[in-house]
C-alpha cells in the first residue's frame, strides 16, 4: 500500500494544488470530473468512427490500431506533466477502448468456424447487450 499512497501524491502534487488537509494536496471536483469524462467522450466519438475505420482498414488492422492507441495514450498520461497532455491521452484512451469493444466482437464473430456461428454469433450478441446495458 505505500507504494500506491507515493503514486497518489505524485498525481496531486503535478496535477492538483496545495491544501490544508491531512494529505497536503487535493485535485479540485471541476478538474476530476473533466479527467473523468474526457475517456467517457473520447468512447463516443470512437463509437461513432468505428464503422468508417472497419470500412478503411477492416476489423483486424483497427484492433491493432486500437492497441497501438492505446499503448500511446497510456505513455502519454504516464508521462506528462501538463494537465493538457493528460487530457489528451484520456480522450485517446476512450477512442482505443470504443475501437476494443466493438471490433474484439467483431472479429470474433466473423473468425469463428462455420458449424459454431450461430454459437459465437449468440455469445457476441449477448455481450453487445451487457455492453450497452441491456
Amino acid at each position: 500500500m505505500p507504494r500506491l499512497r507515493v503514486e497518489a501524491d505524485s498525481l496531486r502534487q503535478v496535477f492538483g494544488h496545495p491544501e490544508d488537509t491531512s494529505i497536503g494536496w487535493n485535485i479540485s471536483p471541476e478538474r476530476q470530473q473533466l479527467i473523468s469524462s474526457l475517456m467517457t467522450l473520447g468512447g463516443f466519438f470512437g463509437a461513432a468512427l468505428t464503422g468508417p475505420a472497419a470500412s478503411l482498414m477492416g476489423r483486424k488492422a483497427a484492433l491493432w490500431w486500437a492497441s497501438l492507441l492505446c499503448c500511446a495514450s497510456n505513455v502519454v498520461m504516464m508521462t506528462t506533466t501538463d494537465i493538457g497532455g493528460l487530457y489528451g491521452g484520456r480522450l485517446l484512451n476512450g477512442l482505443s477502448t470504443a475501437m476494443f469493444i466493438t471490433f474484439s466482437q467483431l472479429y470474433i464473430q466473423a473468425s469463428g468456424p462455420a458449424p459454431s456461428a450461430s454459437y459465437v454469433l449468440t455469445k457476441c450478441r449477448r455481450q453487445r447487450r451487457q455492453d450497452i446495458g441491456v
